[in-house]
């Protein structure tokens, strides 16, 4: 059937008969490409786009009808998502791998992902997880849906999160490790000076560290999904292999670096600081035991689980906290909790160097006994090559 035709007969349906016809079509039409050689990453057939606009988002609508509508996509979305898991994955992406920047689109997106969250509906929240890793944990479109999943999931009024959120790795694994990836970019930590980000609640960092310290694990779930994908599709090496001139946001491993670094520095004047610094000393020892955990992972010798781009970034925030502090005993604890994070980084193969660069970090840090130690047993050899300099 030529596409004229497929256009006539779906407007003559009605909604939402006409976009489950659509949504049919696409399924189809994605059976059918699977002989075919594979397209770039996030190809749309104009056709595609043309009844993905026409029948399942309805660009046209007025805003008046706008809500309703978007209501019956997302309801109708979750049944067919449900009952097609051949192609559910494949369908998700299709729809909002171009989301970015199409308001209506990712209004759909974050109430359909909300939505799921509350449902507990893992297979819609796999396929939300791969759409994450696709997009970059960091990227607008990824942050905007983890803010307002974590807005629909916390009491305004305490800041108290959710059992909802509580229940979340045990729904999705995978779309947590994304979540709380995007999280650590969303949230900066109380007492830094950067008033564009949401500051870190008790009650948040409460529910990252039950969620770690019930699976130190959890952190590292991205990498044994995209770890098993490359093992059956090749064209996931671009995102298996990274690279150490650049942040590696595959995982929340370096934003939970950076928390656990600088909150010593930060934290120690703000309200229920004794709360803080029980949960901080939580965090840093659910952040070590993962990184033991590290090698575990298949393939993680071709992997830089922290980069060089990472640690100096961490190394360059905590210099300057330090420059402006007045405590020594906290730069002497959070001292500590760095140096600890590289030496177990750099003994599990989290976290690989040149010499000359991990003799550049430790003389920017102040001098400690554990320093001492990274330096005496780190820098009396060669050290292993990083994988990929590109």
């Amino acid at each position: 059937m030529d596409s004229k035709s497929i256009l006539y007969e779906l407007r003559q349906l009605k909604f939402p008969e006409s976009t489950i016809a659509a949504l049919d079509y696409l399924s189809s039409s994605i059976s059918r490409n699977v002989t075919k050689p594979k397209k770039l990453p996030g190809h749309i057939d104009d056709f595609d786009d043309k009844i993905m606009s026409e029948f399942i988002f309805m660009v046209y609508l007025k805003q008046r009808l706008r809500m309703v509508h978007d209501l019956h996509i997302i309801n109708l979305l979750l049944n067919y998502f449900s009952s097609h898991e051949k192609t559910h994955h494949a369908i998700f992406k299709m729809l909002f791998v171009n989301a970015a920047g199409d308001d209506i689109k990712m209004s759909i997106l974050s109430k359909l992902i909300s939505l799921a969250v509350g449902l507990q509906n893992t297979a819609l929240l796999e396929s939300a997880a791969e759409w994450m890793q696709t997009q970059g944990c960091s990227s607008g479109s990824v942050l905007t849906v983890v803010a307002d999943v974590l807005h629909d999931y916390t009491d305004i009024a305490s800041s108290a999160c959710s059992s909802v959120l509580q229940q979340l790795p045990k729904v999705s694994s995978y779309f947590t490790c994304n979540f709380l990836t995007a999280l650590t970019c969303i949230h900066t930590l109380p007492g830094s000076k950067c008033g564009s980000k949401p500051v870190l609640s008790v009650s948040l960092l409460e529910l990252i560290c039950e969620w770690l310290t019930q699976e130190p694990r959890l952190a590292l779930v991205s990498l044994y999904q995209i770890c098993s994908s490359y093992a059956v599709q090749q064209p996931h090496r671009a995102a298996l292999w990274t690279s150490p001139t650049k942040p590696n946001m595959q995982t929340p491993i370096p934003g939970l670096m950076r928390w656990c670094t600088k909150a010593p520095l930060l934290v120690s004047g703000v309200a229920e600081c004794s709360k803080w610094a029980c949960l901080l000393s939580q965090l840093q020892l659910v952040l070590l035991q993962t990184l033991v955990a590290f090698p575990l992972v298949p393939g993680s010798q071709q992997l830089e689980l922290i980069t060089l781009a990472d640690m100096n970034q961490t190394v360059g925030d905590f210099v300057a906290l330090v420059s402006v502090s007045t405590n020594p005993q906290t730069v002497l604890v959070a001292t500590d909790r760095l140096v600890q994070i590289l030496q177990v980084a750099l003994s599990t193969g989290a976290f690989r160097c040149s010499l000359g660069d991990l003799r550049n970090i430790c003389q920017r840090l102040p001098s400690c006994g554990l320093l001492k130690m990274v330096e005496k047993h780190h820098l009396s050899f060669t050290a292993p090559p990083m994988h990929n300099a590109s």
